[in-house]
């Protein structure tokens, strides 16, 4: 194989392009803001998942909630020790749970306050659930917490601090930090203060016979959907969620907030494939001109489809490494204008960083996208443009 041919002929379509420069931006600039477009949204989409799935297995097998009138109430822990005797149940652990609304400067903020019994509960270790300074909650602790790293950034505290912690609602408790979680799960673990579940109850008003709901871990997950029946018709009136359907809900959630983008880098594409086809089609009398005189010296019309081709490599394979880089590097500075619509009710963290996830298989899409259209749409004028006769070509 001649590759030096490849090579001069690679060399023509760069300095065409040179000379050209007008029509390569035309297509160059709608070009890379699709794939930029199309970069942002599909690497929050992935960090978007990544945390939500990885919240998903922190998550119970079974999460139990008492409902009336279409609305969650507080259920009785003596529902957890009626499931706890049902086939493959292996815990079922009341847990006190509750959105504190806090007002921070003049805007206000909410916190997630749970209250677990760390003696029914399975330890972080054993769910995914990542320590990253302190310790989790032991059984004979009160008044101790285990926060989110935008709760200890908000109040400016870390392991061995107190926190005074008042909401809007009335409620306040004064708790010691003694944990802090990794920010592995932003989206599960940002606004998260757990405490023992008296203290809960204590700051929500709950009784001691009283939770928000009911975590019901298997002995065998394969089992999950009998023992969800059994528990819909043994307790009336109970809402039953499986591990499963809240991660499926997850996915749902975030592939349709990434969908408006879709649209956008969707017309942005056809734009740049329009104005390619276009201009490729369209060459003007000295382009013409070229490529008679290119074939009177001897180029066939392969060599002159092959430096279209190149010409079109050059242009996509520069536009879409660019708008990787530029899509990323605007995520990384924070995402301004998208963010909020992303993250949705996660905005009320003020610090929250955007999930950012850059996997194999979404840059390699990336690249079939940048590349693939715009060869296909310059592939006929490139062949129409390669079978011109040359004496037609010159004399115009």
């Amino acid at each position: 194989m001649n590759w030096s041919m490849h090579l001069n002929l690679w060399n023509v379509a760069a300095e065409n392009l040179w000379r050209h420069r007008r029509k390569t931006i035309a297509i160059f600039v709608p070009l890379m803001l699709a794939v930029t477009a199309f970069s942002a949204m599909s690497f929050i989409r992935d960090g978007m998942l990544k945390d939500a799935l990885l919240a998903t297995e922190i998550l119970p097998d079974i999460t139990v909630q008492a409902m009336i009138g279409g609305r969650a109430e507080r259920l009785s822990v003596e529902l957890g020790e009626h499931i706890l005797k049902m086939k493959n149940v292996a815990r079922a652990a009341p847990r006190v749970w509750g959105y504190a609304p806090v007002r921070i400067g003049g805007d206000i903020f909410t916190y997630t306050l749970m209250g677990i019994d760390s003696g029914k509960m399975p330890g972080p270790g054993k769910i995914g659930l990542t320590i990253a300074h302190g310790r989790f909650l032991d059984t004979n602790d009160l008044d101790c917490a285990v926060i989110g790293k935008a709760v200890a950034d908000h109040f400016h505290v870390a392991v061995g601090d107190g926190l005074d912690f008042g909401d809007e609602l009335g409620n306040r408790g004064n708790f010691k930090i003694v944990g802090l979680f990794a920010d592995d799960v932003q989206i599960y673990a940002a606004d998260l203060i757990i405490v023992p579940i008296r203290t809960a109850r204590k700051f929500f008003g709950y009784s001691d016979n009283e939770a928000t709901d009911l975590c019901v871990y298997l002995s065998d997950p394969s089992d999950t959907d009998a023992v969800c029946a059994d528990i819909r018709s043994s307790i009336k009136g109970s809402r039953v969620l499986d591990k499963k359907s809240v991660g499926d809900t997850a996915k749902q959630v975030y592939g349709s907030r990434a969908g408006v983008f879709q649209l956008m880098w969707i017309i942005l594409l056809l734009a740049a494939m329009l104005t390619a086809w276009t201009e490729a089609s369209s060459a003007n009398l000295h382009i013409t001109h070229e490529i008679g005189v290119l074939k009177a010296t001897g180029w066939s019309t392969m060599n002159v489809i092959e430096m279209k081709v190149f010409e079109n490599v050059i242009i996509a394979g520069t536009a879409t490494m660019g708008g990787m880089l530029l899509g990323l590097l605007y995520l990384l500075a924070g995402a301004p204008g998208i963010k909020e619509y992303f993250l949705g009710w996660a905005v009320i963290y003020p610090d929250m960083k955007i999930p950012v996830h850059v996997c194999a298989d979404t840059v390699g899409l990336i690249l079939a996208i940048g590349f693939f259209p715009l060869l296909v749409a310059t592939i006929i004028p490139a062949w129409a443009a390669g079978t011109i006769d040359p004496d037609e070509a010159i004399r115009g």
